[in-house]
């Protein structure tokens, strides 16, 4: 059953994060996120999501310039 209240739902990176390599957690959010996909020049990415609620971009994808607010996700 989902949670009455509707909180912002933000990400947030692991610390480290670059443009080369990223982890990106969903973070209050309703239900469990069972997805993450990110844009990419060819189209969406859907990337894998670790043990420990992390999203991972392996190479990059979806991760953009280190100070870039703004990602394109579904």
């Amino acid at each position: 059953m989902s949670p009455s209240s509707i909180g912002t739902m933000s990400i947030r990176y692991k610390t480290g994060s670059s443009v080369y390599w990223c982890g990106i957690q969903v973070i209050g959010h309703r239900n469990p996120v069972a997805r993450l996909e990110v844009s990419t020049g060819s189209g969406w990415r859907q990337l894998p999501r670790t043990s420990f609620n992390y999203f991972i971009s392996a190479d990059g994808t979806g991760c953009g310039k280190a100070n870039q607010s703004h990602r394109h996700l579904r």
